[in-house]
């Protein structure tokens, strides 16, 4: 685009539907979406991908669509792990906590593989905040990735999109995880533990690698190394209600007939491990 080449934003009209298409995108899983496992996390990713394109100015976009095939492959990958041959594809999101019965939602107790699993939700929490940059090229504040939704510098504007900018990959990896916690039975809160002990275990590293000599970029790097290892625990616990939201809310149902009715949205499982009836 000519306009965007020459570094002076898009047309009016073009802004109005990038604000629509960014306010409506992160809705559509919600309004239509599927509770067929696959089908609610592929309209999640493509829901995301829209206003992260829109934010994007390089080699994001693939970074964001290479992330999705990950969270896919991980998916799959602790299905087959799990043992029994499950089509992932006719599951469902199972309802938590529903009547109060001990239904498919009930949790179970810790296993050793849930601590891999809170070992991969770490990795990827930390990949998706580093893949599409450092520190550094956060701190610079490139505003041209801004350019299809304001003309006219607005710091509080350009920081809620960097910010939303920077939050669309942790809300990708997070509604993955809440999507394995769900189907698998895993217990959240003990996860969360796993995930707290690795967290400080990572925090204590960069703990020790903080500067107090040297150029103020590099002190100031240490520090944020430090100070974002601490705080993506409690982060990402709102993270975690937004992407139960995302991925299990549907405000306006198509199967109409259904309605009240409760139906078996996965197979028995026995220990935490899934089988055929």
């Amino acid at each position: 685009c000519p306009s965007l080449e020459d570094k002076t934003g898009l047309p009016f009209r073009n802004q109005v539907a990038a604000w629509i298409l960014l306010v409506v995108s992160v809705l559509l899983p919600m309004l239509c979406g599927s509770q067929l496992i696959m089908g609610r996390l592929l309209s999640v990713c493509m829901a995301l991908l829209s206003p992260f394109l829109l934010l994007s100015i390089r080699h994001e976009a693939f970074f964001f669509i290479a992330l999705s095939i990950a969270m896919m492959l991980w998916i799959m990958l602790e299905f087959y792990l799990a043992g029994d041959n499950v089509q992932i594809a006719a599951l469902k999101f199972a309802q938590w906590h529903v009547d109060g019965d001990a239904g498919p939602g009930q949790e179970r107790l810790l296993e050793w593989s849930d601590v891999r699993r809170a070992y991969f939700f770490l990795f990827f929490v930390v990949l998706a905040f580093f893949g599409i940059g450092n520190l550094a090229s956060v701190n610079s504040f490139d505003p041209s990735f801004v350019y299809c939704f304001v003309t006219v510098f607005s710091p509080f504007i350009m920081g809620g999109l960097l910010l939303l900018k920077i939050i669309i990959p942790f809300l990708l990896v997070t509604c993955f995880f809440h999507a394995i916690c769900v189907l698998l039975k895993v217990p959240l809160g003990a996860v969360f533990q796993v995930f707290l002990v690795l967290s400080d275990l990572m925090a204590l590293q960069f703990f020790l690698m903080i500067k107090t000599e040297g150029s103020w970029l590099a002190i100031g790097t240490s520090l944020s190394h430090f100070v974002i290892s601490m705080a993506t625990t409690l982060f990402l616990f709102v993270l975690m209600a937004l992407a139960k939201l995302l991925t299990t809310v549907t405000l306006f149902s198509s199967n109409r007939q259904s309605k009240g009715k409760r139906q078996p949205v996965l197979p028995q499982t026995s220990g935490g491990r899934l089988h055929r009836d």
